[in-house]
């Protein structure tokens, strides 16, 4: 994402991009924004208690994984409407379906730049993404609907052993 900015930048230099958290890859991602220039613009909060409330903050959320177990970050984006943009990898084919719920693109500057500029140029797009993404995720992955996943699989395991 970091790398994608100089070209979102030079068509919509009013882009910011914040990078909520506080792993491991910090520092090197601080460089890097130095690097290309871009250290004005890129926020590193730190780790935040109230995802929420950045959420609130956000015009489209960007989740650039390129391994990811269940992408709850993603998840709790979409579930708050926000229009976003993510990779397939891991699990997140499972999440995103491309042009319907998200943008997807493979992990590259040049793909992640082209998306954004696509999503800050549509208003309509964002509108369609933030909706269909915000349902996908209440009908797909919200806690009533975990529960009962986990009751179906429970279920049939107490069937297979019967019949076994």
């Amino acid at each position: 994402m970091i790398e994608a900015l100089p070209e979102v930048r030079s068509l919509h230099p009013g882009v910011r991009l914040l990078l909520a958290g506080d792993g491991a890859c910090r520092n090197e991602l601080e460089s890097l924004a130095k690097r290309l220039g871009q250290s004005e613009v890129v926020l590193f909060p730190g780790f935040v208690n109230d995802v929420a409330r950045v959420y609130d903050a956000l015009d489209a959320f960007v989740f650039p994984s390129e391994f990811e177990g269940l992408g709850t970050a993603l998840q709790s984006a979409m579930a708050a409407g926000l229009p976003s943009i993510s990779t397939k990898r891991g699990a997140l084919a499972e999440v995103v379906d491309h042009e319907r719920t998200a943008l997807v693109v493979e992990p590259d500057a040049k793909e992640f730049a082209s998306a954004m500029v696509r999503l800050i140029a549509d208003a309509n797009l964002r509108r369609v993404l933030g909706a269909l993404g915000r349902r996908e995720v209440q009908e797909r992955f919200s806690a009533v609907r975990m529960v009962e996943n986990t009751l179906e699989v429970y279920e049939l395991v107490l069937k297979k052993q019967q019949a076994a």
